[in-house]
């Protein structure tokens, strides 16, 4: 098929374009029609869930806030039970150790930042807010469905969706 002149658009083009851009609004049973890029959505387990997490904790200052963390190390009972004199230095020292961008080093000289693995600070493993399941056609989605929410566009791995919490590997 040519390339239509420029300034004009071919028939297909046109018949897809958005709503605002048609200069009307979609008919009910339209939407349901639109042609979308499956790659656009994101419903299943990818492997930027936990950077994009860490992103989003950096940006709000989560583990970046030293009093936050203070209270929370001074709450803790082994601080409690420590004796005065060695209190503020340990205390000091977990404050560094919990804060988001505080470098690890693994046996073999490996180096990485905090909730970058399941390890640091803390055993921990990342988790959809709003699972993945969620849209499986066994919990009654259809494809049809399923195309509407990848077509807005809608990462469910987004770092909004994703929690971390605390793991137990024993």
């Amino acid at each position: 098929m040519a390339n239509p002149k420029p300034g004009r658009q071919s028939r297909r083009a046109a018949k897809y374009k958005k709503p605002s851009e048609r200069g009307r609004p979609l008919k009910e049973e339209e939407h349901l029609v639109q042609p979308f890029d499956a790659s656009s959505g994101v419903i299943h387990r990818n492997s930027t869930h936990r950077p994009d997490a860490r992103k989003e904790m950096k940006s709000i200052g989560i583990y970046d806030d030293d009093a936050q963390i203070r209270k929370a190390i001074e709450n803790q009972p082994t601080i409690k039970a420590m004796p005065d004199s060695h209190k503020e230095k340990e205390i000091k020292a977990r404050i560094k150790k919990y804060t988001l961008n505080y470098v690890n080093k693994t046996d073999n000289g490996a180096k990485y930042k905090n909730f970058s693995s399941g390890e640091k600070p803390y055993p921990n493993s990342s988790h959809h807010i709003m699972v993945i399941e969620m849209f499986s056609t066994n919990q009654g989605w259809t494809n049809k469905q399923r195309a509407i929410v990848r077509e807005t566009g809608y990462n469910i791995n987004n770092e909004f969706n994703i929690v971390y919490l605390p793991f137990d590997s024993s």
